[in-house]
């Protein structure tokens, strides 16, 4: 399961959520779904797509950069829960240079 969205006339997606099955895991479910995503967002001329990941959360953080996902330094503490801490990652969809 995947989900994502665009905020008004953003250019960037936003993930914001992704589990897979625990007997699914390791067979490359997560990227094929992450794959579609970007797909997603490509073709909709969008510039970026970005996520927020949980600092713990290791093993998700590994399959974003193996995938071009990049820190971009933000990082946010959420109220309602102080204990989860995220960092934001983003992938370029277009060279703006």
């Amino acid at each position: 399961m995947i989900a994502a969205f665009v905020e008004n006339d953003s250019d960037h997606a936003h993930l914001v959520a992704m589990w897979v099955a625990p007997g699914a895991r390791n067979r490359g479910v997560g990227a094929r779904l992450l794959e579609a995503v970007v797909r997603w967002a490509a073709t909709a001329g969008l510039h970026f797509v970005r996520l927020d990941v949980a600092t713990a959360n290791l093993a998700a953080r590994r399959l974003y950069e193996r995938r071009g996902f990049i820190p971009t330094g933000r990082s946010r503490r959420y109220e309602n829960r102080p204990d989860l801490v995220t960092s934001e990652l983003e992938l370029r969809l277009i060279d703006e240079r």
